[in-house]
């Protein structure tokens, strides 16, 4: 829907406007609440079915985008109302997850759902309540958000911790026992690596919306920002790990960067949303971030990021991040 509007409004032409509504429909329809409380996200029954935190925030995102593109108050309104469904508590700066059903299922443990949940509410930011919680969320980052000596973010709320660790572990060894190849490495690192980009991307956005919160000149954020030019996080995202999805394909690169969270995308808009941290050589670097992510997932014939996949509806449909990106030249493509 967000990349529809876009659409629309750089093309003028009625039917990216008329699918765009389409898909508010699609999302405003009382099914996908059927009991007025969170959204029905996904139908794994060993999961959650309102996805944490991200599924809400993407929600609510799109909610906003719609709302204001639309000028429809009613879809921000709605969307307000979403994230302040969510219980927040203001001495952790932690927000919990709401099913389906209303229940409270406890703080969301992965610190890119707390992140972009933050984030969506800030593109809320005229509403008072929701701005306090956000910027409470930034302020209390010291304790939430943690990092690898070389700037990479830690994938767990707070940081690793055993437990965590012990479980990741043991999924990993399952899937490792289904493979012939077993030169793998760090699944936790791999993953780490694979939704860095993700967190940084939203970062961008809460710059934007809390432009002179002190976290943006401190030194944890210049060095998890620094990391995007590190070439342990370049090749990091070329390494294959944990490559069975959910259809079991095996893949080329880190299945969590190129081939699911878009890395080209999302590491352009980082840089311009934080141009100073890059210097002259910025612009240049966008265009080979672009370059790299279509050179690997991009299908020229149907027009769509499907290659080198194994969940081609996800990872086409994240070509949404693209909409804020300003106009660059794509270089190194070769996309077929």
């Amino acid at each position: 829907m967000i990349l529809l509007l876009r659409v629309h409004e750089i093309t003028g032409e009625q039917r990216f406007r008329d699918a765009a509504l389409r898909a508010l429909g699609y999302v405003t329809a009382a099914e996908r609440r059927p009991m007025g409380a969170a959204y029905w996200m996904r139908e794994n029954p060993q999961k959650d079915f309102s996805n944490g935190l991200i599924g809400p925030a993407w929600i609510i995102e799109a909610l906003v985008f719609a709302g204001r593109a639309l000028e429809d108050s009613r879809l921000t309104d709605l969307a307000g109302t979403l994230f302040l469904l969510h219980p927040f508590d203001p001495s952790t700066a932690r927000w919990e997850t709401v099913n389906v059903d209303g229940s409270y299922a406890g703080v969301d443990r992965t610190f890119n759902h707390q992140l972009w949940f933050a984030a969506a509410g800030g593109l809320l930011k005229s509403n008072g309540l929701v701005a306090e919680r956000v910027e409470r969320f930034l302020d209390a980052l010291g304790d939430n958000l943690k990092v690898y000596p070389n700037g990479l973010i830690m994938h767990p709320l707070g940081g690793i911790s055993r437990l965590w660790v012990r479980g990741e572990i043991k999924r990993f060894a399952k899937r490792l026992a289904k493979r012939s190849n077993r030169n793998a490495v760090d699944p936790v690192v791999n993953k780490a690596i694979g939704y860095h980009a993700f967190n940084t991307y939203a970062f961008g956005l809460l710059s934007k919306s809390f432009p002179g919160n002190g976290f943006w000149s401190s030194e944890r954020f210049g060095r998890l920002v620094g990391f995007l030019k590190d070439p342990t996080y370049l090749d990091g995202l070329e390494v294959f790990c944990c490559a069975g999805g959910g259809n079991g394909k095996t893949l080329p690169f880190n299945r969590f960067g190129y081939p699911y969270n878009p890395p080209g995308i999302e590491v352009a808009f980082t840089i311009q949303s934080f141009g100073s941290l890059f210097g002259e050589e910025g612009p240049r670097l966008i265009s080979e971030w672009i370059g790299r992510q279509l050179e690997r997932t991009y299908d020229s014939q149907v027009g769509l990021m499907v290659r080198n996949t194994d969940d081609p509806a996800t990872l086409s449909a994240r070509v949404y991040e693209a909409v804020r990106l300003e106009d660059h030249a794509v270089l190194g493509g070769g996309a077929r």
